[in-house]
């Protein structure tokens, strides 16, 4: 992310506290704040923003059962704080227990949010990344039901934050493409904190942060300066997104009682590696889920040797590869059969497809579409089954406290695709406050339908969504 290691030294140590004011009162004005703010949209970036009462600053709670930890107040003249350890070495070890995990996840968020019948598209990644910089901080009941929900607990204890790291490292590895005159797929990702200055956290906590998500302490003033401090955020991801992400914090969604801001971004640009003919795209009917139809700009390849598919029960499926080793899963339900085949999708449904898929002479049609999904998780996290992080919370492993809540999961997501490929991008923010063989198929995506965005080597889940009503646009 572009982190000066000279301001590493910038992070003074402080052992003593402060006084803590009257944070039951604090946090329950905060609470109400955060009930009328539920509707409240976000980017494809996970924010997380912790908020303490104005007068609370504690370096631990003295109820706790957690030892006392070196704490490390931020510095009120600096820019940025930065951990004095290293980024760790990867170890892949446990990798493929977090993409399965994540992957689970993946899949219980898509039957949640697809029950709004809406088209959809989000970044299962940086969602799971995001909670996992609010994890790292989370203690007791938070932390089991995080875990719960994120099917953290599949990954060890003490490897979880490890292969967070070594699976950052593996898809930021250098891409390259066998294909003549096809670009490799571009992929970045980045990991940022935004803390009030003047602030105490555990030194551990930003330990954490760097080691393992190479993230340092953006020094912010959410006490004076919030709707600032929203704008610099929202420009930081929009820098970070290459500007297709521009507002993933709406306003009101900071404020004076903000402490910390926790951001992920994922920005995934990439060729096919056969491109679709523009002089093919036609309009063509796309028959929605009552029945009616729409035209629609249909892209088409005929006779695409590259593409395996197969033929499931009630439902076709194929990968398109993009150049630089990742590739879309697109899955397109019989009609009819769109409720069931949704319901369906899961890890055994995509272990299956992905056993069963065989190269032959596939035909392709498929609808060139611009999409946005915008919203507020808190609901849908809270249904999954995390509630203490949104109400009597326990993030004393951030500052030693039990003063910090989540008072709101942000996303915001975008992707374009055309004849050329794909460009996609998502962010996700907590904001934390006090308190069979197949051959001459054809796939044709002239109907409601789902697809995933996958690295190849690793199976993990970037991006997933489906497509229920596509944008009209022109064919040109």
């Amino acid at each position: 992310m572009g982190l000066d290691d000279r301001m590493r030294d910038a992070m003074r140590v402080d052992d003593d506290g402060r006084e803590r004011g009257d944070v039951g009162a604090v946090r329950r004005r905060a609470r109400a704040r955060v009930l009328r703010r539920r509707g409240a949209f976000g980017a494809a970036v996970m924010i997380a923003v912790v908020a303490i009462g104005a007068t609370a600053l504690a370096t631990r709670d003295d109820g706790g059962s957690h030892p006392p930890a070196a704490v490390a107040q931020l510095p009120v003249d600096a820019q940025l704080a930065m951990s004095k350890v290293p980024r760790a070495t990867p170890d892949s070890t446990d990798v493929a227990k977090l993409v399965a995990a994540n992957s689970q996840f993946a899949f219980d968020l898509y039957h949640q949010l697809a029950k709004a019948n809406t088209n959809l598209f989000f970044s299962p990644s940086s969602i799971s990344t995001a909670l996992a910089l609010a994890y790292a901080g989370a203690r007791g009941t938070t932390a089991s039901e995080m875990a719960n929900t994120l099917h953290f607990d599949k990954v060890p204890g003490n490897e979880l934050h490890a292969a967070f790291n070594a699976l950052a490292q593996e898809l930021l590895a250098p891409r390259t493409s066998a294909d003549k005159g096809r670009k490799p797929l571009q992929l970045e990702l980045s990991n940022s904190a935004w803390g009030q200055r003047g602030y105490t956290f555990l030194r551990g906590y930003l330990d954490t942060l760097a080691r393992y998500y190479g993230a340092g302490m953006h020094l912010s003033d959410f006490e004076r300066h919030a709707e600032a401090e929203r704008v610099r955020i929202n420009s930081y991801v929009a820098q970070q997104t290459k500007g297709r992400i521009k507002e993933l914090l709406p306003p009101g969604i900071i404020d004076g009682m903000t402490r910390l801001v926790l951001v992920n971004t994922i920005t995934f640009t990439a060729q096919w590696r056969v491109p679709f003919n523009h002089a093919l795209t036609e309009l063509r009917p796309f028959t929605r889920l009552d029945g009616t139809t729409v035209s629609v700009p249909m892209m088409h390849r005929d006779e695409a040797r590259d593409v395996p598919a197969m033929q499931g029960d009630g439902y076709l499926a194929a990968r398109l590869p993009y150049a630089g080793g990742a590739s879309m899963l697109l899955i397109v339900p019989d009609a009819g059969h769109f409720g069931a085949v949704s319901a369906a999708v899961g890890p055994a449904m995509i272990s299956s497809i992905d056993s069963r898929l065989t190269s032959g002479w596939t035909e392709v049609w498929m609808p060139r579409f611009d999409l946005e999904w915008k919203q507020s998780l808190n609901e849908t996290l809270q249904t999954l089954g995390t509630r203490a992080a949104f109400g009597n919370a326990d993030f004393s492993g951030m500052d030693g406290t039990h003063n910090l809540f989540i008072s709101g999961v942000m996303h915001d997501a975008k992707v374009h695709v055309d004849e050329d490929g794909t460009k996609a991008a998502a962010a996700t923010a907590a904001v934390m406050e006090l308190d069979a063989k197949l051959s001459g198929i054809t796939v044709d995506a002239n109907r409601p339908f789902i697809y995933l965005i996958r690295d190849d080597a690793t199976g993990a889940i970037l991006f997933a969504g489906q497509v229920l009503d596509p944008p009209v646009t022109s064919v040109g």
